[in-house]
Parts: C-alpha cells; structure tokens; sequence
C-alpha cells in the first residue's frame, strides 16, 4: 500500500509541474501583453500587474494539482487559493512599505 501512495503521488506531482509549464508561460504571455498596454502608464500599474501575475503562479499549480486529484474539489480549491493569496498580499505590503521607501530619494 505505501509504494502505491508513493506511485500515485509522483504521478500527481509530476503531471502538475508538466501542466504548470505551459500554464506559467501563458500567464507570462498575458503579462507581457499587459505591460504592453500599459507602456505609458505609471510605474504603480505596471508594478501591480506583474505583483498579480506573480500571485497567480502558485494559485496555477495548486489548482492543477487540486483538479488532477480526484475531479473538482472546490473546498480545497477555495482554500488554496486563499492560502496562496495571502503570502502574496504580505509581499506587496512589505515591498511597498519597507522596500520601495528605502529606494526613494
């Protein structure tokens, strides 16, 4: 029974990081574009919408690895995201406010 988990388990994982290639390429892409569109806007947008991407990463892979599992959960789906989110709200408020000060003239 344990190599079975231990099988099944590699195969979840192993399946999550080929379909995070191209999910995080897409997400590249979409951010590329978008920094595009907003050639001649302020550093702030630009800067949030490459925060945002950054924080989409990990939501990416953690819902592929949640739909993956057993079909869709959306409980965990939920709190994966939540739990993904958070860490990524906790880097903006310190870049923004201990980082992005020291950087100011």
């Amino acid at each position: 029974m344990n190599n079975a988990f231990i099988l099944d388990a590699s195969q979840r994982i192993g399946w999550t990081l080929v379909h995070s290639v191209w999910q995080f390429a897409l997400i590249a892409f979409v951010l590329a574009c978008g920094l595009q569109l907003l050639r001649g806007c302020s550093s702030h947008l630009r800067y949030g919408l490459m925060l945002v991407a950054l924080c989409t990463l990990p939501i990416a892979a953690t819902m592929t690895r949640t739909v993956s599992a057993s079909g869709m959960d959306w409980g965990v789906l939920a709190a994966a995201g939540v739990l993904t989110i958070i860490p990524g709200a906790l880097v903006i408020y310190f870049v923004r406010n201990y980082i992005a000060k020291g950087f100011a003239l």
